[in-house]
Order: structure tokens, then C-alpha cells, then sequence
């Protein structure tokens, strides 16, 4: 964007030059009751075009801080997610140790189980038989 002010001052100058007799001229510009003094008419307007340039520059500095800070909370969410996958991959791999030990743990504890409720269950029924 920089550029094409340059290209545009740089044309602006071109076009004083070749036609400074009418840029040339003094004027003074009043203000309610303030009057400037008198100075070329592309004088002017080359402070003006300054001017402009300088206050475009001062409103386009909030939208670079805003990009510049959104760019920060991307990269604190992307390092927050990268610790979170790590974790979840870490604790993917306990429980899968876990579950690659737990079917023979939970084999002979529900055989047992298993047994003891059968005992249970043939203890009742020879209750049952015997009245």
C-alpha cells in the first residue's frame, strides 16, 4: 500500500514541476479567524497529501496491532492444543497397557466370582430341596 502513495507523491511532483507557474502563485487560507501565510498553491498541496498520508498511516496502526495480537492467541491456542494432544496421546498409552493387562486379571476375578456365586446359588437351592 506504501507503494502506490509513493507512486502517487512521486506523480504529484511531476505535474508541479511541469506547471509551477500556476502552482506558484501565494495564496493564504483562513480559518474562522486564523490566516495562514501566504505560500505557493503546491506547497499546499503537497502538505495536505502529507497530511492525508500521515493520518491514513495513524488509523491503519490499530488494525495491525488487533492482526498482531490475534496472531499471538493463535499461536498460545496452537501450543495449548499441541500439550493437550501430547497428554492425550501419554494417557491413550497408560490405559493401553492397562487394558492389554486387564483381561486375565478380570478372567480370574469373574471366574472366581463366578464360582462363589454358583456355590451361593447351589447352597440355596439344596435349602429349597430340603424343605
Amino acid at each position: 500500500m506504501g507503494i502506490i502513495y509513493i507512486i502517487l507523491f512521486a506523480a504529484f511532483a511531476i505535474i508541479l514541476i511541469q506547471n509551477y507557474s500556476a502552482f506558484s502563485y501565494p495564496i493564504s487560507l483562513y480559518f474562522f479567524h486564523l490566516r495562514t501565510p501566504p505560500m505557493p498553491v503546491g506547497i499546499w498541496l503537497i502538505f495536505l497529501f502529507v497530511v492525508g498520508y500521515i493520518i491514513g498511516y495513524i488509523r491503519s496502526v490499530p488494525a495491525a496491532v488487533k492482526e498482531f495480537s490475534k496472531s499471538r492467541e493463535v499461536k498460545r491456542l496452537k501450543r495449548k492444543i499441541e500439550q493437550l494432544e501430547t497428554n492425550l496421546q501419554k494417557q491413550g498409552e497408560v490405559q493401553a497397557e492397562v487394558i492389554s493387562e486387564q483381561p486375565s486379571e478380570v478372567l480370574s476375578s469373574s471366574s472366581s466370582t463366578l464360582a462363589s456365586h454358583s456355590t451361593a446359588w447351589k447352597a440355596e437351592e439344596e435349602k429349597k430341596i430340603d424343605q
